[in-house]
């Protein structure tokens, strides 16, 4: 039989003693104290793991994140900025929703209208494996029963349905549209300390220029480098803009020099935009190369340079694009 005593305080405490094992909670009300305990004493004989009296009055998936949070930040690993609003995003959208009810069709259903909702593959991924992480802490750490299984169905659903997924890659250069209007967010914003708009502008004119494939009249397969107008005059000053932030307070040692660095990323990346010396350095590793079987190597044959330097053609060889395919065609011949 469990105990229950009156404190001085006017609360109740519940103690509960059941095939050597003990466990206590304080109420309020005795009738709390004493349906509490029964229900421990019940727990003990289906070999089921004991809920403290807070815990166990969790009925609902909002309630829920609160102990997440104090949990995690009680071992030092807090949510960060993401993850914290993803915990309030669902502590928000799901917080009526019993934990009983939160099933495979319910989670669906959450998935439909966080896409509608303009959530892509990759967010309502993370969102859906968000309350998989809560509802596994707090059966793993609180011990409340609650099953994770229903997570897993829906999330295979929502694959199935397209709705979750992988993110997709560009297959694509941005439109000049696309690329200013990052850049004139950050312009207008008078408390812009970083540079960032010529940090974009320098990782975009990083490719140097782009690779096409083109088919002359005399049915001659090429491919054409082309290289981004003006880079070449840009590379010096993007690079100092790039070290800017760097040299910040407590981004780098005070006694660390970037000035050779710098100089080598210059160095290089003017080199990278010489195409006569690379079409030079082509055909001179091609015919060191001659005769081998192991390797397929673009040939230089036919090169042309434009008036200003800024275009390189060659055979285009499918063999070598094939034979250099992670490296890419733009590689093979850069």
């Amino acid at each position: 039989m469990p105990t229950i005593a009156k404190l001085p305080s006017g609360s109740w405490r519940a103690q509960a003693r059941r095939k050597g094992r003990y466990v206590s909670e304080t109420f309020l009300r005795r009738d709390d104290a004493l349906r509490w305990s029964r229900l421990a004493e019940l727990s003990v004989d289906r070999n089921e793991t004991l809920v403290s009296a807070r815990i166990g009055r969790l009925t609902k998936f909002g309630e829920l994140v609160k102990p997440h949070i104090e949990d995690m930040t009680a071992v030092g690993k807090p949510p960060q900025r993401s993850k914290a609003a993803t915990l309030e995003m669902l502590q928000r959208e799901l917080e009526a929703i019993k934990i009983t009810a939160l099933d495979r069709e319910r989670l669906i259903q959450f998935g439909r209208s966080q896409s509608e909702a303009g959530a892509g593959p990759v967010t309502l991924g993370i969102d859906i494996g968000t309350i998989g992480l809560v509802l596994s802490h707090a059966a793993a750490v609180h011990g409340l029963p609650i099953s994770t299984e229903q997570v897993a169905l829906a999330r295979i659903a929502l694959k199935r349905l397209g709705l979750i997924g992988k993110g997709t890659e560009r297959d694509r250069s941005p439109t000049q549209d696309e690329v200013e209007a990052p850049i004139a967010l950050f312009e207008g914003n008078e408390r812009q300390i970083i540079p960032i708009t010529r940090i974009i502008r320098f990782a975009i004119a990083a490719f140097i220029g782009q690779v096409h494939r083109a088919i002359t009249r005399d049915d001659k397969d090429l491919a054409i480098k082309v290289q981004y107008p003006e880079v070449q005059v840009s590379f010096d000053c993007d690079v100092d803009s790039v070290a800017t932030p760097l040299r910040l307070p407590g981004i780098l040692p005070r006694s660390m020099d970037l000035s050779p660095l710098l100089a080598e990323a210059k160095r290089q990346l003017h080199a990278e935009a010489d195409y006569l010396a690379e079409a030079q350095h082509l055909a001179r590793f091609s015919a060191l190369m001659e005769g081998s079987d192991t390797f397929v190597l673009p040939r230089v044959g036919a090169c042309r340079l434009a008036p200003n330097d800024r275009s390189l053609s060659q055979p285009y060889d499918s063999a070598a694009l094939k034979f250099r395919r992670r490296a890419s065609c733009p590689r093979a011949i850069n």
